[in-house]
């Protein structure tokens, strides 16, 4: 599965928790933003590594609706944070 392009994932990005965006592109741009390590995502998520990877890479697919949810909850934590 090819990567989104920077035109993309700025899309994407702007789009936050948005329906109509895949799964994989979501969590992949998601842990970016946050600076995340795919091991360190996969820890904020509460799941195993390999679940994470197969999940970015579209060979598995989670439960879609509590993967959102959390994404969601992230974005609002990332949105109460206070700059630095």
């Amino acid at each position: 599965m090819p990567r989104p392009s920077k035109t993309d994932m700025e899309a994407i990005a702007a789009s936050s928790v948005d329906e109509d965006v895949p799964l994989a592109d979501l969590l992949r741009i998601t842990r970016a933003q946050r600076g995340e390590t795919q091991a360190q995502f996969a820890a904020t998520l509460g799941v195993s590594l390999p679940a994470l990877r197969a999940w970015e890479q579209g060979r598995a697919t989670p439960m879609e609706r509590l993967v959102r949810h959390a994404l969601r909850a992230l974005a609002r934590e990332a949105d109460a944070s206070p700059r630095t």
